[in-house]
């Protein structure tokens, strides 16, 4: 039982964390923020903690020691100049959103990739400071996420790495927390308009579909601020709000999308959007005017980030694009490999290949000319997608069945939505085309070229202010029940599966694991799993032994 109070301990804790250092961002950055609700200042405070490990971990490691300290200033950040009615409104919303979703938290068994890269990378930044060729350590490496950073400053005492599964959790309270707010803004204000009915039925989609969110990698994370993304950019070139919420909307728009692409490097096709969006001339010099251009300064500075990280890492400032690649660096990666795994992550991804089965074709001749079709179809489509589209399906004729009326109200104003539903099936058509599979950008893609269509048709009705309140909260009641439900369904199946004592070990399974010193030399060391994945092993770890160790400039550096 202690077990499971300090595991809960130790997430409200971070939550606090998080959000202190989000207003702390706020206050230097763009004091205008600062009355913003507690979700988006979660998101401000998850870029900005990932903007701090990334900065942090090329002067020293993240251990206990500063690691506290991160901790105390986001505590401090949390409670400094508060107002106590805003304070006290947010703080009550932030416990009763987090305890509705506190059951996504425990998992026994985590998603394969954790004990291959994702839990050895962040423990490779605990342990060590910035190490050059990291993606000469294995595969996974060359594709390094912010959210490792971000999870290497939540290893503390006992804790330890027990909470770095903990990311998506926090960003699916905040996405619900930012959804919620809006959408009781929008029923007190008795406007039932298209962002009322984009911002339910994306809220509906992801608890519902994401309920398993902390037993995935960053792919879900980054999938939650695409749909934020495209809701701002409705918001900017509709001018649904005020001239000072357009500037904040630009603002949070530009950081959302940098916060996506740190995730994932699929994510940065998404720069599409706010460049489109600059290139409104009214919008453009509305966005330049304003007072402060350090917020500016930080996104590019992220960027900078971004590109430095995985050239230090593998030589190519974007994996795995071999134009972005210099071969000619001690620690890169030749570009024919680079290649090599790109048609790889397109061959897998078009259902090439899988656990139990692997297709003839050679992979480069595989991808090309749709001659993956038919097996994509039925290796995948068959059933993950069709399952998932019969889902989605049921939600909208579940929300069509509620909100459909005979009476339709007149159009005041011409609203903006042709770009927008233009772009989400661009970016669908070019995911269909080279990655079609549904963890690389395809939930939401799908999900939310619908949503558009279906919120611009519902928000055509003319509805009664108290029958559609009642809907309103039956459909977030709901909603919550769905995702409890079906984390309780799945806790049953891995207590049945993988004994998993959740009352005494709240705690995800990690094996000790032997292994030995592939590599050692003057003090320079890798270490090697034997007969297993690195796990928590010391570090740096990797499964390959023709590799080694060097110094450049005084980091340490993996080389073939």
């Amino acid at each position: 039982m202690f077990a499971n109070i300090s595991f809960i301990f130790f997430f409200y804790l971070f939550l606090i964390t998080i959000i202190g250092h989000g207003r702390i961002f706020s206050s230097i950055f763009y004091p205008n923020f600062s009355k913003l609700n507690f979700g988006f200042q979660g998101l401000l405070g998850i870029f900005f903690l990932s903007l701090i490990a990334m900065l942090s971990s090329f002067f020293f490691a993240h251990s206990f020691v500063f690691n506290c300290f991160i901790l105390v200033l986001g505590f401090i950040g949390f409670f400094f100049k508060k107002d106590e009615v805003y304070f006290k409104k947010n703080l009550k919303f932030l416990l009763l959103i987090s305890l509705l979703s506190l059951i996504g938290l425990y998992i026994s068994k985590n998603h394969d990739d954790f004990p291959y890269y994702h839990l050895p990378y962040s423990l490779t930044l605990v342990e060590n400071q910035f190490i050059i060729g990291m993606g000469n350590l294995g595969h996974g490496y060359r594709t390094p996420s912010s959210i490792f950073y971000f999870n290497s400053l939540f290893y503390l005492p006992y804790i330890k790495y027990n909470l770095f599964h903990a990311h998506g959790l926090y960003t699916l309270i905040f996405f619900n927390i930012v959804s919620l707010k809006f959408i009781f803004q929008k029923t007190k204000s008795k406007n039932y308009d298209f962002f009322y009915f984009l911002y339910l039925l994306s809220f509906i989609f992801v608890n519902c579909f994401f309920y398993r969110i902390a037993e995935f990698g960053a792919d879900r994370a980054g999938q939650i601020l695409v749909f934020l993304i495209f809701i701002k950019y409705f918001e900017i070139i509709n001018f649904n709000n005020k001239t000072d919420n357009i500037k904040k909307d630009i603002v949070l728009l530009i950081l959302f999308t940098v916060l996506a692409a740190s995730m994932k490097a699929y994510f940065f096709i998404y720069f599409i959007i706010p460049i489109i969006l600059l290139l409104n001339k009214k919008i453009f010099f509305t966005f330049i005017n304003f007072k402060s251009m350090k917020i500016l300064s930080v996104f590019t500075f992220f960027v900078l980030m971004i590109f430095s990280i995985n050239f230090l890492s593998t030589g190519c400032a974007l994996y795995p694009a071999k134009q972005t690649c210099n071969e000619n660096l001690q620690w890169s990666i030749k570009k024919d490999e680079v290649q090599k795994m790109k048609v790889h992550y397109e061959w897998w991804a078009k259902a090439g290949g899988g656990s139990n089965y692997s297709v003839d074709i050679k992979k480069k001749d595989y991808v090309k000319n749709f001659k993956w079709i038919n097996n994509w179809i039925e290796k995948y489509f068959f059933n993950k997608v069709s399952d998932f589209l019969f889902g989605l399906v049921f939600l909208l004729i579940l929300t069509f069945c509620l909100f459909y009326r005979n009476k339709k109200k007149q159009i005041k104003k011409k609203f903006n939505y042709f770009v927008p539903l233009i772009l989400s099936s661009v970016f669908l058509v070019e995911w269909f085309l080279f990655h079609p599979s549904l963890r690389y950008g395809g939930y939401v893609l799908i999900s939310l070229t619908l949503f558009i269509i279906f919120s611009l048709y519902l928000s055509s009705f003319n509805y009664f202010h108290k029958k559609n309140y009642k809907l309103t909260i039956f459909l977030i009641f709901l909603t919550f029940l769905v995702y409890n439900g079906r984390n309780i369904s799945r806790l049953n199946h891995e207590i049945a599966k993988y004994n998993y004592d959740i009352l005494n070990y709240p705690f995800f399974y990690v094996p000790n694991v032997n292994y030995k010193l592939s590599f050692n030399e003057n003090g320079k060391k890798i270490y090697n799993p034997i007969d297993d994945m690195c796990w928590a092993t010391p570090t740096p770890c990797s499964n390959r032994s023709k590799i080694k160790m060097i110094y450049i400039n005084k980091y340490k550096s993996i080389i073939k």
